[in-house]
């Protein structure tokens, strides 16, 4: 039975400090940052491309995410595979 009472405070602290490890932001960070979002084109031509409908992404989540940047990167469908 004291083994029970003992484990259960150790799986809590196990799950905590995994869930701040997890975190990826410290209490002194505000959150800015820039992410970096890659998308194939199928399109044929510019008139047809892909960059602007990813564009508009990026601003709806920049306007709903303020201090995050989203740069957006089109490459050619052939390639993106390639791509790093």
């Amino acid at each position: 039975m004291n083994q029970h009472i003992l484990l259960l405070p150790a799986a809590c602290l196990s799950v905590v400090l995994t869930l701040t490890a997890c975190s990826g932001a410290s209490s002194g960070q505000s959150g800015d940052g820039t992410l970096k979002l890659v998308a194939a084109d199928y399109g044929d031509k510019a008139s047809n491309n892909s960059m602007a409908y990813w564009d508009g992404v990026a601003t709806a989540f920049e306007k709903q995410n303020p201090g995050i940047k989203v740069d957006v990167e089109v490459v050619d469908w052939n390639d993106i595979d390639a791509h790093a």
